[in-house]
């Protein structure tokens, strides 16, 4: 997805709705979010900006 020229909050939030990421994107730059960290399965990405609210199922598999 791409978000050009806004700010963005963005969070990841895991199967039982815990945010376990957020974080804040400039509006001018691109951003790259380290999810190392998290294990395996799946989880929901919400964006948020002045104009736009969207989530996304993204799976990860290592």
């Amino acid at each position: 997805m791409v978000i050009s020229n806004e700010s963005a909050e963005i969070k990841i939030y895991n199967s039982l709705g815990g945010a376990l990421v957020k974080t804040l994107k400039s509006q001018e730059k691109s951003t790259a979010i380290n999810v190392s960290s998290l294990s395996t399965g799946l989880y929901i990405i919400k964006i948020k900006t002045n104009t736009l609210i969207a989530s996304k199922k993204i799976v990860l598999n290592y």
